[in-house]
């Protein structure tokens, strides 16, 4: 499924459309098995668009499940996604190295042990 639209976009929606990341093999799920965003700033004053850190957990458990999700910034060639995760590791490491470790580290994040 693709989508084009302009943002802000609600996030948490992103993941609902597919169910829960445990039925992703469960034969009575949804068919759905990708989307394809590619958003336009909208009201967006910036290309530095996050996803809010559960929520792109979600999206993450989705995609180690086999779930294709990709959200880009149309026109410059943006990954979303990755800009998100990317932005969350560091936000991780900033916070481990002024608190000192926490259970909420950039591996995690990206699905890591």
């Amino acid at each position: 499924m693709a989508f084009e639209g302009a943002m802000p976009l609600d996030w948490t929606l992103v993941p609902d459309i597919f169910g829960s990341a445990s039925d992703v093999h469960n034969l009575r799920r949804r068919p759905l098995r990708s989307l394809t965003l590619s958003l336009v700033k909208g009201q967006q004053k910036d290309d530095h668009v996050i996803i809010d850190k559960d929520t792109l957990s979600r999206m993450l458990s989705l995609v180690a499940q086999g779930i294709e999700i990709k959200i880009e910034l149309k026109y410059r060639g943006i990954d979303i996604l990755q800009q998100s995760v990317e932005f969350h590791a560091h936000d991780s490491a900033l916070g481990e190295s002024q608190q000192g470790p926490t259970h909420n580290s950039s591996s995690n994040l990206l699905g890591e042990e």
